[in-house]
């Protein structure tokens, strides 16, 4: 390996040697459309990458999305049943009333009646705590929607700047290949 070579290769890490050196007998033009066509398969490759990763990052987002969905609706379904055992303890504990009203309950009825209420207020305050979970995850189903569009927009942003790098790295080389053409030219 020549002291060149292995100059260039310290000015250009990464970048193969056949981008900084002409091969013999070809003309600067033939390496220079050879090095820019390799470029442009490098970020088409690079770019069919991002999409891959991209179409994987939403489908991710789509089932942990599908998942709280389902969360939010097995919820819902908890409400509408803890309603009607309300609506149930409701019409009993009416019944009850009317009932009492008309034959005056005694003691052990009363304990009864008694333990219904607390049935029923037990009740309303588990309907409470659901009402108050479903608001709670409903907030942070939105804030994992937010944070995933954060995030896809962060990665979106780093690939475009790294792609700008590799572009800016590419076009070091072309100069350095350039610089290296005419310094043979004037060395000959």
């Amino acid at each position: 390996m020549s002291a060149r070579h292995l100059r260039n290769e310290n000015l250009a890490p990464g970048v193969p040697s056949s981008c900084l050196h002409a091969t013999s007998g070809s003309s600067w033009e033939q390496d220079v459309h050879g090095f820019w066509s390799r470029a442009a398969r490098a970020c088409e490759l690079h770019q069919k990458l991002l999409r891959q990763d991209r179409a994987k990052s939403a489908h991710c987002a789509c089932a942990k999305t599908e998942s709280v969905q389902k969360a939010l609706q097995d919820l819902e379904m908890l409400f509408v049943a803890m309603g009607r055992q309300y609506d149930d303890l409701q019409e009993v504990a009416s019944r009850h009333r009317h009932q009492a009203a008309r034959t005056g309950l005694a003691t052990e009825e009363h304990a009864e009646w008694t333990d219904r209420e607390a049935a029923h207020q037990r009740l309303s305050e588990q309907e409470a705590t659901s009402r108050h979970l479903r608001v709670e995850l409903a907030e942070a189903l939105h804030q994992e929607r937010a944070a995933q569009e954060a995030g896809l927009r962060l990665l979106a942003d780093a690939q475009v700047h790294e792609l700008e790098l590799r572009e800016l790295r590419l076009q070091l080389a072309a100069s350095e290949h350039r610089n290296s053409q005419l310094s043979r030219s004037l060395a000959r």
